[in-house]
C-alpha cells in the first residue's frame, strides 16, 4: 500500500510537468521499469528524439523527500526513509548508476545510438544547503536535481533532451535489447588490468585460465559446464577469477564475480 500511495503522490507531479505544449504528446513513457538482471527499478523514463533527430531517453528518479542531512560519505545523505532516518544514496548518484547499468548491459542503447540523460525530481523538497551542496557536485553534474518549486526547470530539461516524439518506439527497443556487456565496459575493465603485475598469471594459473576460456566458449553453444578450481590461500585463485571476469566481459559474455 505504501508504494501505491507513493505513486499516487509522485505521478500527479509528473503529470503536471508533462502538461506542456512544447513537450510532444507522442513521447514514450515507461513507469517502474525493471532493469534486467538486477533488483533495480527506474521510476520514470521518457523516450523520443532530440533537436537533431537523434534517439534520446531521459531517466527520472522521483522522491517524496522533504529534507535531508549531509554526511561525510561520498554520494550519501541522511533522510527519513522506510519508517526511520537512515543513510541512503544521493538521488543524483542513484539515477546515474541506473543510467550506467542500461548503457553497460543493454545492447539496444548502443545499437540504436540512444543518448541517455538522467535527473532526479524531489517534488516535495524546498531548496536548502544540503541536497545541492558542493560536496555532491560531481554527482549533480552527471544528473541534476530538481526541487519543489522547479517544475518549469524540469520541463526545460526534458525539452532540451527530448524535443520530438518516439517514432522509433525506443522503449520497446530497450525492453527487448540483448543483455550483454558493452564495448565501453569491456574496455574500461581491460584498462584497469593492463600492465598490472598483480594479474600476471604463472604456472597452474595460466592453465586454469585457458581451460576456463575454452569451456566458456563451448558453453556459448549450449553445453553446460562447471569448472571447480581448488587451492589453498595465496595460490592465486582470485587473480584467475578477476582475470576471467575481464576476459569474458571483453568477449561480450555475461559474467559475474561472486565472493563472500
Amino acid at each position: 500500500r505504501s508504494e501505491i500511495q507513493s505513486w499516487e503522490n509522485s505521478l500527479q507531479y509528473m503529470d503536471r510537468v508533462l502538461e506542456d505544449i512544447h513537450i510532444p504528446e507522442d513521447i514514450g513513457v515507461a513507469i517502474e521499469y525493471h532493469i534486467p538482471r538486477s533488483q533495480k527499478r527506474i521510476d520514470f523514463i521518457i523516450t523520443g528524439a532530440d533537436r537533431i533527430g537523434a534517439n534520446a531517453a531521459i531517466l527520472i528518479e522521483l522522491k517524496q523527500w522533504q529534507e535531508a542531512a549531509l554526511t561525510e560519505k561520498d554520494a550519501i545523505v541522511r533522510t527519513f526513509f522506510k519508517g526511520g532516518e537512515r543513510e541512503v544514496e544521493h538521488p543524483s548518484y542513484q539515477v546515474w548508476t541506473y543510467k550506467r547499468l542500461l548503457e553497460d548491459y543493454n545492447e539496444a542503447i548502443a545499437d540504436e545510438k540512444i543518448q541517455v540523460s538522467a535527473c532526479a525530481y524531489l517534488h516535495n523538497y524546498s531548496p536548502d544547503s544540503v541536497i545541492r551542496n558542493d560536496f555532491y557536485a560531481e554527482h549533480l553534474a552527471r544528473a541534476p536535481v530538481f526541487l519543489q518549486p522547479e517544475a518549469e526547470k524540469l520541463r526545460l530539461f526534458i525539452r532540451e533532451h527530448v524535443k520530438y516524439g518516439d517514432k522509433n518506439k525506443l522503449m520497446y527497443q530497450i525492453d527487448h535489447g540483448k543483455i550483454a556487456p558493452s564495448k565501453n565496459l569491456a574496455d574500461e575493465l581491460e584498462s584497469m588490468l593492463a600492465g598490472s603485475e598483480s594479474f600476471v598469471m604463472v604456472d597452474d594459473q595460466k592453465l586454469v585460465y585457458e581451460t576456463a576460456v575454452q569451456l566458456a566458449s563451448k558453453a556459448q553453444d549450449g553445453v553446460k559446464t562447471v569448472l571447480i578450481v581448488s587451492g589453498g590461500p595465496g595460490t592465486g585463485k582470485s587473480v584467475v577469477a578477476v582475470s576471467l571476469l575481464v576476459r569474458f566481459t571483453s568477449d561480450r559474455y555475461v559474467a559475474q564475480y561472486v565472493t563472500r
